[in-house]
């Protein structure tokens, strides 16, 4: 023993006796073999770890990409530099370092996202925009629009002043309030939108999307407060797209009414001052508080809508449809069997997405869970239907492929593996045919109907994006919409000649081509600044206008005997389909082109947002000046990861350290580019003490198991014992297999099992003058070496919709053993093992759940710790259950008594939850928001034995609680008001208030 140590107090228990090393041993071969059979569904990272990964060297940027990609990264760093001087000069911001860019081609996603911690970093998925979003329909150079988009955000983030950037200075990368500090997303999504549209060809603030989308909502009364474009997990409609289209908008309306500076003074003053709140903020800007202001943009954006609509009904009455759909959401992508049997896409938040149908349609594809927001193409004969959807390809990539559903059992079968297709259509010979991305680009694919590759057809040169397919069986030819050269336009090939032809080349956005039996073509197109739909007759060359619409009109479907027209509306509350009787008599010449800007006050024009953009961009391009001098060419290497993982920033430490009394200190925390690397360093000291803390930990998702290391020297504090405090040291590792799943991902809620092995090892010291002690039940160790080896397996499949109020389908399961033994190097001897489920089951009603879950649990060996009944605590402090949420197996809350320690633990709970109240409501500018109030029944029961009983005891009892789900800013989290009545044991009624989910 060191000097001043003191024999520590140990009992052996008759317990510990029967503790054997062979039982050691089996239990570790069984739980080894679970652990070595865990399906590797997901890996840890983003990035396939067998790539070999470059990094592209500029002036500004260094851009890290898989090899195969060079050719792209290199346009990328061409296209990276004329931006980057572009919006410098727009912002007045420049980042100090050189900003990192990351090029992702993993997943079939349109995407990308901004990184202000702890490097300034770019993510950009090289997929173009596919056919499901309109308001891409103008990007005719989407990357160049994308990477604009992401790096305004960076320098929207990195913009600060005052007291923040002194602060800067000396603590490294640590404060950005524009990143994070209670501004609404809207205004971030906003300044982002308005720097792509100002700034390159395409841009959103060009559609006319997000002009309808305010139109409709002004004239139904509900232009959305400050509080819904707060944060983008709204589900009032439209969701999460209300930030970008609300946002652009009213940040559209700011340049106009107080200048191309707006957006640069708004940035700098919140980044010098975050204190004050935005509002007050705002109004050191402009004159008013932003609450003031967007009740201001809300006014004017009304007197819009009403102005549109008088210059609509000047230009004729309405067209007269019959409505199919009322509900709004996403009704989408129509279409009609041989039959004449209308069927389309249907997903409102309150389940999963289904092919629905009209009168006639069979009952088995009412439930088809998961079909993909695509085109939905039927064959000739009526018997299957071909979509598209994204599928895993392996552990890393995620990619589109074809589909097809058998109509009459609703049985689905993919047809294809890694072709990257984003539509496909079925031609009358029996081939199919789609859009596929071939070596970065869109091209056109031949299959034949078992999805096997027949050949490629090259699209016209220069297009950038294609979709829509199309088959024009008197003419033998193809449809597409395609962007070329600039211009969103309908083409045509004839497969036997391999001639592509342009059917419209103008200024307006022509996409979602349908044919008639007699020849016609229809289309949607946004040139008269609404979404109508349009015919071009056999042999004529004139538009024709067929709807004329109030919100709008796209991708129509004609009947098999030409009669009938079923097509996509938007209202208020989303998107439905109707139909029309088909009256070429009715239709009225279309206009040869689109309509001119014109002063912004409501003219309708095909570039709603096009006078803000054209005010920004002349400020920048002819009153500011632009660097002239060329970049030097771009170097390249191997992918290092040091460059960007050792840490840029330190965070303050100061709080309670010892027994003696706080202690100070700081925190360097650091990751790479990749983000396979997350490293920390912690030092301090005690400030009455002295004595010193210190701790680092490293984790690597590079390698299909996640690895983790950790090591720390310090004092912990062990509040309620005779000792109070031990000097601990301790260092572990742990191996996940497969990996646990990136949160960066598409999908948060990932399927599959993951098992860890980790072995810690913790030396708990003795401080002079006080004796050692042995304290299970309150957490103390047996002093010396105490080494566990912990096995852990855990599953999850659970999902739940947009409106839940919680998973309303699935299970989380978890297996744990963790054990102690001489072995090993270790002074103590335990086995501590335990298993828990949780089933949920969705009930008649709409989103009620009737939620199980049970725990069996046991130790062997005093120093083991003991479990825990009692106690009403969550799983989670953060509304998110589900395989990464789970927690350990030693608590068995039984809220209707005081938590207690015991050695024996089996037990569970059933919870009936309901919905009472979709709330979707917010405080003003500050994230802060409500969506949803719900209610729960619940009993809980749980026997337990202590170490020293011979028999055991039943706690149980009876409650309800009022959970209150919201968002705080990215983070979801759940408020628990309950109030439980015990039924066996206890002493009477208990209330509590919680935060975080209970399970």
């Amino acid at each position: 023993m060191a000097p001043g140590d003191v024999e520590p107090a140990v009992k052996r228990s008759t317990a510990e006796a029967r503790l054997s090393r062979p039982l050691l041993a089996v239990c570790m071969m069984l739980v080894l073999g679970v652990w070595l059979r865990a399906a590797p569904v997901r890996s840890a990272t983003l990035f396939d770890p067998a790539q070999d990964w470059q990094t592209l060297a500029t002036e500004h940027f260094r851009i890290h990409h898989p090899a195969i990609e060079r050719e792209r990264a290199l346009k990328a760093a061409q296209v990276a530099e004329r931006v980057h001087g572009r919006l410098v000069a727009w912002l007045g911001h420049a980042p100090k370092r050189p900003t990192q860019v990351v090029l992702l081609d993993h997943e079939d996603t349109a995407n990308g996202f901004a990184l202000a911690l702890p490097n300034n970093a770019v993510y950009l998925y090289l997929t173009p925009p596919g056919p499901e979003v309109r308001e891409f329909a103008r990007d005719e150079a989407w990357f160049e629009a994308l990477f604009t988009h992401e790096y305004t955000h960076l320098l929207h983030f990195e913009t600060t002043g005052g007291l923040v950037a002194l602060a800067d200075r000396i603590l490294g990368r640590a404060l950005f309030p524009n990143f994070a500090l209670a501004l609404p997303f809207g205004l971030i999504e906003g300044m982002a939108v308005l720097g792509e549209t100002a700034f390159t060809p395409g841009g959103r603030g060009r559609t006319a999307e997000y002009d309808m989308m305010a139109r409709m909502a002004a004239l139904a009364g509900d232009l959305p407060g400050l509080d819904r474009i707060g944060g983008y997990h709204v589900a009032h409609w439209p969701g999460g797209s209300g930030v970008y289209a609300f946002g652009t908008m009213f940040m559209e309306w700011g340049v106009l009414r107080w200048g191309p500076d707006f957006p640069r003074k708004l940035a700098e003053a919140y980044g010098s001052e975050p204190w004050w709140g935005i509002d007050e903020v705002f109004r050191k800007v402009t004159g008013s508080t932003l609450t003031e202001a967007w009740e201001a943009w809300r006014t004017d954006a009304l007197r819009r809508a009403e102005r549109q609509r008088r210059q609509l009904l000047e230009q004729g009455p309405f067209t007269g449809i019959s409505p199919v759909t009322t509900k709004g959401g996403h009704q989408r992508h129509p279409f009609f069997l041989p039959d004449g049997t209308l069927g389309w896409h249907d997903w409102d938040g309150h389940g999963f997405a289904a092919v629905r149908g009209g009168q006639g349609w069979p009952d088995a594809l009412t439930s088809f869970n998961k079909t993909p927001f695509t085109a939905l193409r039927p064959t000739t004969d009526g018997k299957r239907l071909y979509h598209v959807g994204m599928l895993p390809l392996d552990g890393f990539q995620n990619y589109n492929d074809v589909l097809v559903t058998r109509i009459d059992d609703g049985t689905t079968r993919r047809l294809t593996v890694g072709l990257r297709v984003t539509d496909v259509l079925p031609l009358p010979s029996g081939e199919l045919v789609g859009v596929a991305t071939r070596q970065g680009r869109p091209a056109l694919v031949r299959m034949d109907a078992g999805g096997s590759l027949l050949g490629w057809h090259e699209l016209p040169v220069g297009a950038e994006q294609a979709e829509g397919l199309a088959w024009d069986g008197k003419g033998r030819r193809l449809v597409m919409s395609l962007s070329v050269a600039g211009g969103r336009d309908l083409w045509t090939l004839e497969p036997e000649r391999g001639v592509w032809q342009a059917v419209t080349r103008d200024q307006a956005v022509e996409i979602d081509p349908a044919m008639g039996p007699d020849g016609t073509l229809y289309f949607a197109s946004d040139r008269s600044g609404v979404w109508n739909v349009y015919a071009m007759e056999p042999g004529a060359a004139a538009i024709r206008q067929v709807t004329h619409m109030l919100g709008g009109a796209f991708e129509p479907a004609v009947s098999p005997d030409g009669r009938t027209l079923a097509y996509v509306t938007y209202g208020a509350t989303g998107h439905d389909i109707a139909t029309m009787s088909i009256e070429p008599a009715n239709w009225r010449r279309a206009r040869p082109e689109p309509l001119v800007p014109s002063d912004g006050e409501g003219d309708f024009v095909p570039l709603p947002g096009g006078e803000a953009a054209r005010l920004l961009a002349d400020h920048v391009l002819r009153d500011l000046e632009l660097p002239a001098a060329p970049a030097p060419a771009p170097r390249l290497w191997s992918y290092s990861p040091l460059d960007s993982l050792l840490p840029k920033a330190w965070v303050g430490i100061l709080g309670p350290a010892d027994e003696q009394g706080w202690g100070a200190g700081m925190t360097l925390l650091g990751s790479d580019a990749l983000l396979q690397h997350a490293l920390s360093l912690s030092l301090g000291a005690g400030i009455q003490s002295g004595r010193p803390f210190a701790g680092l930990s490293w984790t690597y998702d590079g390698l299909p198991p996640t690895i983790g290391v950790w090591a720390s020297t310090g004092t912990r504090l062990y509040p309620g014992t005779t000792e109070g405090a031990r000097r601990e040291d301790r260092v572990g590792v742990s191996l996940t297999m497969p990996g646990l799943p990136s949160r960066l991902i598409s999908t948060l809620r990932i399927d599959g099992g993951y098992a860890t092995v980790a072995f810690d090892s913790a030396r708990s010291q003795v401080l002079p003058g006080r004796a050692g002690l042995v304290d299970p039940a309150l957490g103390l160790p047996a002093p010396g070496q105490t080494s566990t080896l912990t096995l852990r397996y855990q599953y999850g499949n659970t999902w739940r919709f947009l409106r839940s109020v919680s998973p309303e389908g699935g299970r989380l399961a978890v297996a744990e053993l963790a054990m102690s033994d001489p072995m090993w190097g270790s002074v103590s001897r335990f086995l501590r093992m335990g298993v828990e489920g949780r089933l949920f089951l969705p009930l008649p009603w709409p989103h009620h759940v009737l939620a199980l879950r049970g725990l069996a649990a046991m130790t062997e060996g005093v120093e083991a710790g003991q479990l825990v009944i009692g106690g009403y605590g969550g799983s989670s402090l953060i509304d998110n259950v589900d395989v990464r949420a789970l927690g350990g197996i030693r608590m068995l809350p039984v809220r209707s008594h005081a938590p207690e320690a015991a050695a024996r633990v089996v037990g569970g709970h059933v919870e009936w939850r309901l919905p009472l109240e979709e709330l979707q409501v917010g405080w003003g500018p500050w994230p802060l928001y409500a969506n949803r109030l719900a209610g729960v029944c619940f009993a809980d029961a749980g026997w337990h034995r202590s170490e020293r009983e011979l028999g055991g005891s039943i706690l149980a009892g009876i409650g309800a609680e009022l959970r209150l789900q919201s968002q705080i800013a990215y983070l979801p989290f759940e408020w628990r008001l309950g109030t439980a009545l015990p039924v066996a044991g206890g002493q009477g009624l208990r209330g509590y208030f919680e935060i975080g989910t209970f399970f």
